[in-house]
């Protein structure tokens, strides 16, 4: 990767690990305060599952297995609590497999 993709990825990873720090179990309610600081963020995580299990889509949820923001394991449970089949993991991947593996990931 290019030096200032590689810095801007470091950045990501810092913030978004940031929650994980601090109780890895709820990755979920963590990243949530990330983006809403302002609000609390269990009730708002709540309600924004509960609208997504709600809408008429269909998911598929995609990681790597060496993905250092969210665990394989997280993105399994979300998987399952939104109702969708088990995630797709691509191996020696991490965090942004449609960056890392694009034609693996459009086939």
């Amino acid at each position: 990767a290019a030096p200032e993709h590689a810095a801007t990825v470091q950045r990501c990873v810092e913030k978004y690990t940031e929650p994980l720090r601090k109780d890895p179990d709820t990755w979920d309610v963590g990243l949530l305060n990330h983006y809403r600081a302002d609000r609390d963020a269990e009730p708002a995580g709540r309600e924004l599952l509960s609208r997504a299990r709600a809408a008429d889509v269909r998911y598929l949820l995609l990681t790597g297995d060496v993905d250092p923001i969210i665990p394989p394991s997280a993105t399994e449970r979300a998987a399952g609590l939104l109702g969708a089949p088990p995630p797709i993991v691509f191996p020696s991947t991490g965090h942004l497999p449609m960056d890392e593996r694009p034609h693996d990931v459009a086939a």
